[in-house]
């Protein structure tokens, strides 16, 4: 027996009374539909391809899957709204008829800026193909006419709905799966697997003063500020585009070329993946910031360890009179980078 909340309605002129009848049964299944749902968003915000070497192609499925989910997400808060609304009586009148995922899809699309009021006509129009299916599917629910659509449609909206994505999120991804594909010079952003033993090596502690000189899009930066927040991070970014996507990120760019922009401040950490060609002095600079007790930790390609020329036979009696060691990495560490290297690499700690 349900049991009966009578609830006076707002004054109108007239006496009317609101009997809200919990539907405990509709409830249930609206949840259920909605609890069946999460596998599938997970899914698609989490797709495998996601974790393999990216491409233009691989990130547009990527992003593709991920709208794809935000769509599940915006169906199953209707249906946790729904459940709520039914198990206490307060569920709309024409959103009772409503008991499958696939018609609350239908509504979704047609209440897009895409839709027009004539494009929902034609679906009531329709005797056979897709809209034909979709007429009947909101026919079982009881949903017969346009006016209705847009009564359903109406309804749906006052319904709690995901929160919206940040829009800097957004613009961050985007700018960011536009660098996939495209050369850069120099540019090989640090696998996450790099940029945790990069900190990791480092040794941070809150309070301590950071330098990122060649942050790229931010890969490394983001790690140290991940492991540590309480550091004080600084960074360097040559590249207009990257820089941009550093400010979007609210990293504190102190400088576009390190090897000029940067002298006479300290740090007590370094922590780089600096451009190759260029890496020696980038070194002997980085070294040249830091405070007395300070590290120095930084990618160094295995070039440096045989070449023979002169200026690289002085660099590694450098590195021995300063006490550096080095880690080798795995070969096809930077495989995995959205702009990939077959380059062997090192890790390289010096202390000063």
């Amino acid at each position: 027996m349900h049991q009966l909340s009578i609830f006076d309605l707002p004054n109108t002129g007239q006496t009317s009374l609101c009997i809200r009848i919990p539907n405990p049964y509709q409830a249930a299944k609206l949840r259920q539909l909605a609890v069946a749902m999460q596998d599938t968003i997970d899914a698609k915000r989490s797709p495998a391809i996601a974790q393999q070497r990216p491409t233009r192609r691989r990130l547009k499925i990527v992003e593709g899957m991920y709208e794809e989910a935000k769509q599940l997400q915006q169906i199953q808060s209707w249906l946790y709204a729904m459940a709520d609304a039914a198990a206490v009586g307060e569920l709309p009148e024409i959103l009772k008829g409503i008991y499958t995922k696939t018609q609350l899809e239908i509504l979704r699309k047609m209440s897009s800026k895409s839709w027009t009021l004539k494009d929902i006509k034609k679906v009531f129009e329709s005797e056979e193909g897709e809209y034909y299916h979709w007429k009947s599917a909101l026919k079982r629910a009881n949903i017969l006419n346009w006016q209705q659509v847009s009564i359903a449609i109406a309804a749906l909206t006052q319904l709690p709905s995901p929160p919206t994505e940040d829009p800097t999120e957004v613009q961050i991804r985007r700018l960011e799966a536009e660098l996939v594909g495209i050369k850069l010079n120099e540019f090989f952003p640090t696998p996450r697997h790099v940029c945790d033993r990069l900190v990791e090596l480092a040794q941070l502690q809150p309070g301590m003063r950071v330098l990122e000189p060649s942050a790229g899009k931010g890969d490394v930066a983001q790690t140290i500020l991940c492991h540590c927040p309480g550091v004080e991070l600084d960074v360097v970014e040559i590249q207009s585009n990257l820089q941009r996507i550093l400010e979007l990120k609210g990293f504190n760019i102190i400088g576009c070329d390190f090897l000029t922009d940067v002298n006479g401040e300290q740090w007590q950490a370094v922590i780089a993946n600096p451009p190759f060609s260029k890496f020696i002095e980038h070194t002997h600079h980085a070294y040249n910031c830091l405070v007395s007790g300070g590290s120095l930790v930084t990618i160094a390609p295995e070039s440096v360890f045989f070449r023979s020329d002169r200026k690289f036979k002085e660099f590694r009696q450098w590195l021995k009179a300063h006490n550096a060691w080095d880690e080798k990495l795995p070969d096809g560490s930077f495989l995995n980078s959205t702009h990939p290297t077959g380059v062997a690499t090192r890790i390289l700690i010096i202390n000063k």
